[in-house]
């Protein structure tokens, strides 16, 4: 009876940690709909990536967000894990682990060997609370650095 609980509390709150995901998507889209062209949207894909590289050395999180989700916009970002993989790192920064969590796993689903975003998912779980698949994404991390330093 105990485990029946557990297991239904755990489906609920799956259910409200998703919820959540999704009105913050849908916040973030509607931002995006109505936001003005800014600094970080000018300039070529190299340009704009730098930049948010930038923003991010000098601890200004939200405007290095801000330029790489304008790097998405270009092709040559769906083709390395890169950018999704310093958004995460991005979002880690500020406290932000469920966006953490999707932009490193994305960036996983383009490079699945991706150690960075290995890691930087296993923090943004650990920080959820989500200890069985901040574990995993350890080991897997571990795994991928195995296999790149064997090649």
């Amino acid at each position: 009876m105990e485990n029946q609980r557990q297991f239904q509390q755990r489906i609920r709150q799956d259910a409200a940690e998703r919820n959540d995901a999704l009105q913050g998507l849908s916040t973030w889209m509607g931002t995006l709909k109505n936001a003005k062209p800014t600094q970080a949207a000018e300039g070529t894909y190299e340009e704009i990536r730098t930049r948010g590289n930038e923003y991010f050395a000098k601890k200004e999180y939200s405007e290095a967000v801000e330029c790489y989700t304008h790097c998405l916009e270009s092709k040559e970002s769906l083709k390395t894990p890169v950018i999704f993989s310093n958004r995460a790192l991005a979002h880690l920064k500020q406290n932000k682990f469920g966006r953490a969590e999707e932009d490193a796993a994305a960036a996983l689903r383009i490079c699945p060997t991706h150690s960075k975003s290995y890691h930087r998912r296993s923090v943004a779980r650990l920080s959820l609370g989500k200890l069985r698949g901040a574990l995993l994404d350890v080991y897997a991390a571990e795994a991928s650095c195995d296999t790149t330093q064997t090649r």
